[in-house]
């Protein structure tokens, strides 16, 4: 995988396409969905949106439950702006 000669495929799959770079397993994975498109790959957009949903709302439900476990609770941000200073 030349990240060159790759098209932009998105930030989820060009994530997985790095995290296969260290893992034999999912490199196998990738290499079968690129090699026979159509096969169940669990990499299409939909899939992606319920990962990334899933993902949310466990984060969210983790979030929630430590905040009524605790008595006092507290939210720090940290932002940078992006070229246009928003």
């Amino acid at each position: 995988m030349n990240p060159k000669n790759d098209k932009n495929v998105g930030n989820f799959l060009a994530l997985i396409k790095l995290i296969a770079q260290f893992d034999p397993l999912l490199a196998k994975h990738v290499q079968h969905a690129e090699q026979n498109p159509g096969s169940v790959s669990y990499l299409s957009p939909e899939i992606q949106n319920e990962f990334i949903h899933i993902l949310a709302s466990t984060v969210k439900s983790k979030l929630l439950s430590d905040i009524r476990k605790n008595k006092y609770c507290g939210i720090l941000l940290d932002t940078t702006p992006d070229l246009g200073h928003r």
